[in-house]
């Protein structure tokens, strides 16, 4: 009787709009044989998603108790079996046995059906603002580079006047991964050392006390590759050629990924980092 539409925890909702996304992707390129596509959208989908994100981050919401924990496993439950069913005429014979073995089928997966409706009770809204959180814990995770933050001496700072409710209403999760004392909001700080990297849009740092080993050598490396990023796209996009012949889709793409460098390298170069 389990639906995954009724989900309460954000990062069942979340999974469950990725799966949703990566079944489209699947069955369309499955009409027109493009297998090269179908694997590339379930390995991104089953590494990165499900299992570098997903089952990382439900440990911390397991914790919290026993509704947590029923959610938690009934959705991944679900997006496991899906999961093999999507992932069947790739790899036949492993899913097969997975599935029996896990009480998912009595029969074949061949015989079960892929619901192909698309579900409307997604809150986009909501499932948007987590992917900025997901974005943000992946930089985070990119700039402490393995260390972990064992004795409370890390604060997440905001680089900005007003508080960002996707930033605070996910704190739990911030603070339970990556043991933050608190997170700030202050566009002056200095005098600490700290790293600073941008995510969708806004300027972020990680703080940490003068006695620590830690050390902002990448910003460089970020500036250098956002000055990259735009002279990359600016070629581009001044070469009439592609221009001509690629779809508008693609274009407009290149078009915003050259105005979201240069947003980057702007907040990245401000004095009053």
């Amino acid at each position: 009787n389990y639906s995954p539409e009724k989900n309460k925890i954000i990062i069942n909702q979340w999974i469950f709009s990725r799966l949703v996304d990566t079944q489209t992707k699947v069955l369309k390129n499955l009409k027109k044989y493009k297998f090269n596509l179908i694997i590339s959208d379930l390995y991104h989908f089953i590494w990165n998603d499900f299992c570098d994100l997903y089952i990382e981050l439900c440990k911390y919401y397991l914790k919290k108790g026993e509704n947590e924990k029923k959610e938690i496993s009934l959705n991944f439950s679900f997006t496991f079996k899906n999961i093999l069913n999507l992932i069947n005429p790739i790899i036949p014979f492993v899913t097969e046995k997975l599935s029996r073995e896990l009480n998912y089928i009595n029969g074949s997966l061949y015989d079960q059906e892929i619901n192909k409706k698309k579900n409307k009770t997604i809150n986009k809204k909501k499932i948007l603002e987590f992917e900025k959180i997901v974005e943000l814990i992946k930089q985070i995770r990119f700039d402490l580079d393995g260390e972990k933050n064992k004795e409370n001496k890390i604060s997440l700072n905001v680089f900005s006047k007003k508080k960002i409710p996707w930033v605070d209403q996910n704190f739990f999760l911030l603070k339970s991964m990556f043991n933050f004392n608190e997170i700030k909001y202050d566009n002056t700080l200095n005098g600490l050392k700290k790293s600073i990297f941008v995510v969708s849009g806004l300027k972020f740092s990680l703080l940490k006390d003068k006695n620590s080993k830690f050390q902002n050598t990448e910003l460089e490396k970020k500036i250098n590759f956002y000055k990259n990023e735009i002279l990359y796209f600016e070629k581009k996009l001044n070469n009439k050629n592609f221009l001509q012949k690629a779809p508008s889709k693609i274009v407009n793409q290149q078009k915003k990924k050259l105005k979201e460098a240069k947003i980057n390298l702007k907040l990245l170069t401000e004095e009053n980092v």
